[in-house]
């Protein structure tokens, strides 16, 4: 992962300005709920992480990615988020547990191509799959051979 120097100012002017929003955040929630602030604002002291920023362009790197299975499709796949520094899952998937249901499936590898193609490998079989789980190539000398299918 490569760092970027960024002026402290800077730096200081955007965790001043988040701290701030925050606050007024929790001030906003106690006067919604009719509580006093005091308990939320020092619920709040308890859980600030510190901030870091992550370049999320580098596509193998997905320590900073949420680790939240999503079962909407064929093809189970991962939220990808962005999660706080040594978290696992994105505020949507702070509970988040894997369901019984993806236990017994086969494990796939999700590929992406230069163009932005997204396939999915079995590393068992060496079959390539679609978005929707269909067989459409395999995977030999580290490149994907997809079918051509023609009409006769």
């Amino acid at each position: 992962m490569a760092t970027l120097p960024v002026n402290r100012i800077l730096w200081e002017s955007l965790e001043s300005v988040l701290l701030a929003q925050s606050k007024e955040l929790m001030r906003d929630i106690a006067k919604t709920l009719k509580q006093p602030e005091k308990p939320l604002m020092d619920a709040f002291r308890k859980e600030i992480k510190n901030v870091y920023l992550v370049d999320l362009s580098e596509p193998t790197d997905e320590k900073f990615l949420c680790e939240a299975l999503l079962d909407d499709t064929e093809v189970a796949q991962r939220c990808r988020k962005a999660v706080v520094f040594g978290e696992k899952f994105c505020p949507c998937h702070t509970h988040w547990s894997m369901p019984l249901s993806l236990t017994r499936v086969p494990s796939l590898r999700r590929l992406k191509t230069s163009d932005g193609d997204i396939y999915f490998l079995c590393e068992l079989t060496q079959n390539i799959y679609s978005q929707s789980y269909e067989r459409i190539g395999f995977f030999e000398k580290n490149r994907i051979v997809l079918f051509e299918v023609t009409d006769v």
